[in-house]
């Protein structure tokens, strides 16, 4: 019954309340919960209205709340990293440590670093597809809080450092826009798959393969932009602080 009800809201507009309210507290329950569980406990605030509207088959409204959590979580740990909050500081550092660093290119971009830049994107791709495939999106968006924590972090340590807003700002490059978009879209297009799968209905390849190649594309376009403009960026970054 309540879960019925919970349903019943998300589709009366309710959803980006049920977001406010779930994100903050589960933040509060992964810190002082075990730290492995802290990726995991901030995806289960998004989790049940990600894989509610993608069994509808309303997946524009899944990207769009997904997005949503994936902005108030970001903003919400950046602040307690740099409010210097210690339960969240450390939870959200020890994801960072498991989060793939990225050397901020040459000026001139290498052969090797544009084969380095590829293959990352592509074991991102990859990774995403199969985390999707075996558990409905649930592990792909623990995942992507992990990645998500990475540059909340840096952001909020900027702040703490007396970076100011301009260095926070800078610690997000704007092509990871591309990367985090892509990444989602390709997760909503195998968990859609996998929904289907799961409640014997008809398999719809085509509207699948269509968010997962928009996906595959911004995951180009973030390869682009981080080779030729990562080490202007980081350049500035450094300024700022």
């Amino acid at each position: 019954m309540a879960i019925g009800r919970l349903k019943d809201d998300f589709d009366e507009g309710m959803a980006p309340y049920y977001l406010m309210g779930a994100t903050p507290v589960a933040l509060v329950i992964g810190a002082v919960a075990p730290a492995p569980l802290f990726p995991f406990i901030l995806a289960l605030a998004v989790y049940p209205v990600f894989f509610h509207f993608i069994r509808q088959g309303r997946l524009g409204m899944a990207l769009l709340w997904t997005v949503m959590w994936g902005a108030l979580n970001f903003a919400l740990v950046a602040a307690a990293v740099a409010q210097d909050i210690p339960a969240v500081r450390s939870r959200a550092a020890g994801m960072a440590m498991i989060a793939p660093a990225q050397t901020p290119p040459a000026e001139e971009p290498a052969r090797e670093l544009v084969v380095q830049a590829a293959m990352a994107r592509g074991g991102d791709f990859l990774a995403v597809v199969a985390l999707s495939g075996v558990s409905g999106g649930a592990l792909a968006l623990a995942a992507g809080a992990v990645g998500l924590n990475h540059i909340a972090v840096v952001s909020g340590h900027a702040v703490a450092m007396g970076g100011g807003l301009d260095a926070a700002i800078l610690a997000f490059p704007p092509w990871m826009v591309f990367r985090a978009m892509g990444l989602l879209m390709v997760v909503i297009g195998v968990t859609y798959l996998f929904v289907l799968k799961l409640e014997g209905r008809e398999m719809d390849w085509g509207r699948s393969l269509r968010w997962v190649g928009v996906g595959a594309f911004f995951l180009v376009m973030d390869t682009y932009f981080y080779i030729n403009l990562g080490a202007v960026w980081s350049r500035f970054f450094v300024e700022a602080m």
